[in-house]
């Protein structure tokens, strides 16, 4: 098993398609065996991104926006600190 330590910049290609989001989802995908570690804040920049996608010029739509993040919320549990 490889350890991996994912930064915001490479968890938003997980949730929008960009350059490198094929890359990224064969990195997580279960089947590769990998652990994935990212860090705590992780959740709030990647929603904060994906927040900015969609205000940006031709970005990602309302809809599109919500769905992302319901599937960033899915694999990435509150943590039970």
């Amino acid at each position: 098993m490889t350890c991996y330590f994912v930064d915001t910049g490479a968890l938003v290609k997980r949730y929008v398609h960009e350059v490198g989001s094929s890359w990224t989802s064969q990195l997580v995908e279960p089947a590769a065996g990998n652990a994935i570690l990212v860090s705590e804040i992780s959740r709030v920049e990647v929603a904060a991104a994906l927040a900015a996608k969609q205000r940006a010029t031709r970005g990602i739509s309302p809809r599109q926006r919500n769905a992302a993040v319901a599937f960033l919320l899915r694999h990435s549990p509150r943590s039970s600190k």
